[in-house]
């Protein structure tokens, strides 16, 4: 059984999107994101 075989079976497994999501939510970066891109839209209008 070779590394990169278990390896690649290992982040198949993964599903990115819902994981960094969930990062995302619980750190609060996509509150700030949103709050940024907000207030930078209403400084350009």
């Amino acid at each position: 059984m070779a590394c990169d075989d278990s390896d690649s079976a290992f982040w198949q497994g993964l599903d990115w999107r819902d994981w960094s999501m969930t990062i995302l939510k619980r750190s609060g970066i996509l509150q700030a994101v949103g709050r940024f891109c907000l207030e930078m839209h209403q400084a350009t209008t």
